[in-house]
């Protein structure tokens, strides 16, 4: 007895006392079962199955854009689904088996001998374990029609399956309108490119640009200004850029005779203070020249040659100032030329009208800003020029580009024609069916286990009516029936 007060070895007991009761009802119901078996042939209509196998393909063919033929591995395929595995797509295809667009067709090639609706009980698709087999199966009274069914399911589910997993991605249907549109678009944009090149302003400006560059720099006396040089593009040298040119040389000069009538106005002083005349001679001696050799160049005139002096080791002293005078009227006589024919210049330059108060170094300021604003403006129109070549250019490239992936496209559906990828192809046929068994073998084992039940649930109840009554075996009716005859 447990803790829960239950005696075991009393149930055991009982089972065991009475245990004919459970063995005569496990003979009786085996027995009807098997009688079951030999008669229901008789009564009821064989029933014939047919199969067919079909492989999941492991490998296939694809075209790809360098003009190749490869072979898909199974693993790629995976990679192709995700990532998923293999099972997962042998699992689809086996869900595909069962479509109403192949019952469809079945009962069409069967000239309407059985409904769509009949073909779908007849039916059934699964996987063989362990293989990429899968296994279609038609069930009927009739073996021929089980036969004729499964062999258009499988020619039908074949052609559903790979024409679904086929690789649609690239569509080949307007592929040749594509390529003349693609064509004409790069005609297009080529003949954009000789338009362009043919009116374009890009020379001229740049020459503009280069020319305005070299008047800043000699106006400003850029460091640049002596090693500036005339572009190659420039067929000749432009009459703004020669003046420039000029008005620079004027200007320079007048700056120098500024300082050397500086020069010769201190001296002057020196002489009028009474300074040693040998060496004032010799300083107004080096002004001379200066001026003189500034005078020729200047285009203004040179200097008289009555200032040419020549010391005799006593110079005078009034013949110093008298000398020095002359030297410091030609020198302000040259600057006001000078300055004349640079504001003249200027002016012709200039829009507008400007006084005799208003100075050359005005005048440059005002040439400057003018030369920097027109430069900003060359400078836009000319980068606009490079923008649309350049937008022009990379339309070119870019039709271009489509036009050939294009071809490429058209050169793969060709090639593609001659070789198909298929995801099932069928290995077997059915060419006979067989007859499927009418009983079960699954049904003797269960029956048995359930008169096993019954005959325990039989010897608890009797226990519990009359300990005392025997056990109704087959064994003791045959014994009372003898002994009543």
């Amino acid at each position: 007895m447990n803790d829960d007060g239950i005696d075991i070895r009393y149930h055991l007991r009982l089972l065991f006392r009475r245990w004919g009761l459970v063995r005569d009802l496990v003979i009786v119901v085996v027995a009807l079962t098997l009688m079951a078996a030999l008669l229901l042939p008789h009564f009821t209509r064989t029933v014939y199955a047919a199969k067919a196998y079909l492989m999941h393909s492991q490998t296939r063919a694809q075209v790809v854009f360098d003009k190749t033929i490869t072979t898909i591995s199974q693993n790629d395929l995976i990679s192709q689904d995700g990532g998923s595995g293999s099972n997962t797509r042998l699992n689809s295809l086996v869900a595909l088996a069962k479509s109403s667009q192949i019952a469809g067709g079945v009962a069409s090639q069967l000239g309407g001998r059985i409904t769509a609706g009949e073909l779908f009980g007849m039916v059934s698709a699964q996987s063989v374990k362990g293989t990429d087999l899968i296994e279609i199966t038609a069930e009927s009274s009739d073996p021929n029609m089980a036969i004729a069914v499964v062999n258009a399911w499988t020619t039908q589910y074949n052609q559903l399956a790979n024409q679904a997993y086929a690789d649609n991605s690239i569509d080949y249907t307007n592929v040749e309108r594509q390529i003349t549109e693609a064509k004409a678009r790069h005609d297009k944009a080529q003949s954009d490119l000789n338009d362009f090149i043919r009116n374009s302003q890009s020379n001229q400006l740049a020459q503009r640009l280069g020319s305005l560059n070299i008047q800043l720099a000699y106006l400003t006396g850029s460091a640049t200004k002596d090693t500036a040089d005339i572009p190659d593009g420039f067929t000749s040298i432009p009459a703004e850029l020669r003046l420039i040119k000029q008005v620079a040389s004027w200007y320079q000069t007048k700056v120098r005779l500024q300082a050397l009538d500086q020069n010769a106005s201190a001296l002057q002083r020196q002489i009028e203070g009474g300074g040693d005349a040998a060496a004032l001679s010799t300083e107004l001696t080096q002004i001379f020249l200066k001026t003189q050799a500034l005078g020729g160049s200047s285009g203004s005139g040179s200097i008289p040659s009555s200032l040419q002096v020549q010391w005799s080791g006593n110079p005078n002293p009034q013949k110093l100032d008298s000398d020095v005078r002359s030297l410091v009227s030609v020198i302000e006589n040259q600057i006001a030329v000078l300055d004349s024919q640079i504001k003249g210049s200027l002016q012709a330059m200039l829009p507008g009208a400007y006084g005799q108060n208003t100075s050359s170094e005005q005048l440059i300021r005002l040439v400057v800003d003018k030369l920097n604003t027109e430069m900003l403006s060359v400078q836009a129109q000319l980068n606009s020029e490079y923008v649309l070549k350049a937008a022009i250019t990379q339309d070119i490239e870019l039709t271009a580009n489509t036009y050939k992936a294009l071809v490429q496209k058209r050169e793969e559906q060709n090639a593609s024609r001659a070789f198909t990828s298929r995801e099932v192809q069928v290995v077997s046929t059915a060419t006979d069916a067989s007859a499927k068994p009418s009983l079960p073998i699954l049904v003797p084992v269960i029956m048995t286990l359930i008169a096993v039940v019954i005959g325990i649930m039989a010897i608890y109840i009797i226990e519990g009516l009359d300990p005392e009554m025997p056990t109704p075996t087959i064994t003791a009716m045959v014994r009372r029936a003898r002994r009543a005859l």
